[in-house]
């Protein structure tokens, strides 16, 4: 038997839309290689996602090794790890169950492992372009978050790691994290393994699906801004610097309210206020002018107009979930330590694997 080099983890939670697809699209590019493994695990969904995962591995019963792993519903994190305890590969390679991989995305990304190179960060590209919104907070909002100057450029969807590293780390932390755990796991990796490195493989491209509506997205924000405050305080970010960012998440979403109280009249606390609202403003224009750039050299004027009031629209959802988070966690101790792994439900294998 041909020892197992790579393990592809796949999680997924009720995807019996994309599932198969994402499936299929790994099997191409694993071809004949034998020392690869797939991974799934099925966070006990409630619709045919686990159905899907057994019909694949009867499929490739007897040419590719994988495994289907159903868990006892968890945190993506934990699902991350539970799925990390059984991986036998030197390397892990986790996609997200609602994504397909592109052409050349094993070989582009483990063609970037060395020696001292613990994660490498894919790319990633918009599963459906048709969709007029997906296709618009994709090449505004995402992309310009992406490649902003000091983005660590790992994305949970195709991401890549040296399992001994991703083992030294504790693996992913954060028992409630189900977003923004990659950017809690790249926090800890330069805290604990200054000496290893992260690289971009821009070329191993995974397709994802990115939010359809708007109120999909702004739901995707709000979460995200609580997911931020839970990960400062993991990686122990100094209180003085939190409490500042808080002070101005929470003068940004007072300030309309605020506004309208002093409408008739200036007062020296409604300038302070203004001012700090500015500063908040002044911190997301290099981010905004991005998205109205891309928008407008693709010749969407009304998009790139409809970028601005729609991304404050975002900074405001991803403010108040902070602050919601804040309120909620006051006063309580942290867990930061790694998330927990799930019980088994159930083991399902193909011929091969064994």
């Amino acid at each position: 038997m041909s020892e197992i080099n790579i393990s592809v983890v796949v999680c997924a939670y009720n995807e019996e839309v994309e599932l198969n697809n994402c499936l299929e699209s790994i099997k191409l590019e694993i071809g004949v290689r034998k020392d690869v493994e797939v991974i799934i695990v099925d966070n006990e969904s409630n619709d045919r996602t686990g159905e899907i995962a057994l019909d694949f591995i009867l499929r490739c019963n007897n040419e590719l090794r994988v495994r289907c792993l159903r868990v006892k519903h968890v945190s993506l994190t934990s699902s991350r790890n539970t799925a990390l305890s059984y991986c036998r590969g030197t390397y892990v390679l986790f996609v997200d169950g609602d994504a397909a991989v592109g052409k050349g995305w094993l070989f582009n990304l483990m063609n970037k492992f060395e020696d001292d190179v613990g994660i490498v960060a894919g790319n990633v590209a918009n599963l459906h372009p048709e969709n007029i919104f997906s296709d618009f907070i994709y090449t505004s909002h995402f992309r310009c978050s992406l490649d902003a100057e000091h983005s660590s450029k790992l994305i949970g969807a195709n991401m890549g790691f040296n399992k001994a590293v991703l083992k030294q780390i504790g693996g992913f932390h954060g028992a409630n994290l189900n977003r923004g755990d990659e950017t809690c796991l790249t926090g800890l990796y330069s805290l604990k393994m200054p000496e290893f490195k992260t690289v971009h493989a821009p070329d191993s491209i995974v397709y994802n699906a990115f939010p359809s509506s708007l109120f999909e997205w702004v739901k995707q924000q709000y979460i995200g801004g609580r997911s931020n405050i839970t990960v400062l305080k993991i990686l122990g970010e100094n209180r003085i610097k939190e409490h500042i960012k808080v002070i101005i998440k929470l003068s940004s979403l007072l300030f309309l309210p605020h506004l309208l109280l002093y409408s008739m009249t200036v007062h020296s606390l409604f300038v302070i206020h203004f001012v700090v609202y500015i500063l908040r403003v002044l911190y997301s224009v290099k981010y905004i002018c991005c998205g109205i750039n891309r928008l407008y050299k693709k010749k969407r004027l009304l998009q790139a107009a409809m970028f601005v009031p729609i991304s404050l629209l975002g900074i405001f959802c991803s403010d108040l979930g902070a602050i919601a988070e804040v309120l909620r966690s006051f006063n309580k101790e942290i867990d930061n330590k790694p998330a927990p792994l799930s019980s088994v439900i159930n083991d399902e294998q193909s011929a091969f694997y064994l």
